[in-house]
């Protein structure tokens, strides 16, 4: 197993362990965080299963999840989690979460930041991507901001709650990511 760590300028990336449960349960627990995402929030046992994934995970070989824990350089707090799934054709899927009470701080750009270099850098990937739904806008301002380029719109791409939602999808580039 190769252990990730990914340092930013207020925050450092790294694996998941089973000391981060009251941090995460803090964040996957609360239901203003997980709203957004089409999520109840996580039970303490919930968040427990999440973690040993995210063990797993970083164990397997060839590994094609990243699950990790971004933790402030000023405090060594879990602030949010960041994610990246491996597909084919060297491509990935980008996500993350912040802390509620840390929303609008820039946490979840340099995150989301941190996890992309990470994936061209380090994993040699071709195209990232992520996507949101349509009652998640600040997710798809976060994406634009880090220069991801919007790419169009699911519709009716998921049923959450009785509710049919659209998805909007961003990517980014191998070429395009050094010209930041």
């Amino acid at each position: 197993m190769r252990s990730v760590l990914v340092s930013g300028q207020t925050m450092v990336l790294r694996e998941i362990t089973e000391a981060d449960l009251q941090p995460l349960s803090a964040i996957l627990g609360d239901a203003a965080t997980m709203d957004p995402y089409g999520s109840d929030p996580l039970t303490t046992e919930q968040i427990r299963q999440y973690i040993a994934d995210a063990c797993l995970a970083s164990a397997q070989e060839p590994r094609e999840r990243y699950i990790l824990a971004a933790e402030g350089l000023a405090n060594a707090e879990v602030i949010g989690v960041s994610t990246l799934e491996l597909g084919p054709y060297r491509s990935a899927m980008v996500g993350g979460l912040v802390r509620r009470d840390l929303w609008r701080a820039g946490n979840a750009s340099e995150g989301i930041t941190l996890t992309i270099d990470f994936g061209f850098r380090e994993l040699g990937l071709h195209r990232i991507w992520g996507c949101h739904d349509s009652t998640n806008p600040a997710s798809g301002h976060v994406m634009a901001k880090v220069g991801m380029r919007y790419e169009g719109t699911r519709r009716d791409s998921a049923l959450v709650r009785g509710q049919w939602l659209d998805s909007s999808t961003y990517s980014v580039l191998e070429h395009e990511w050094p010209a930041r």
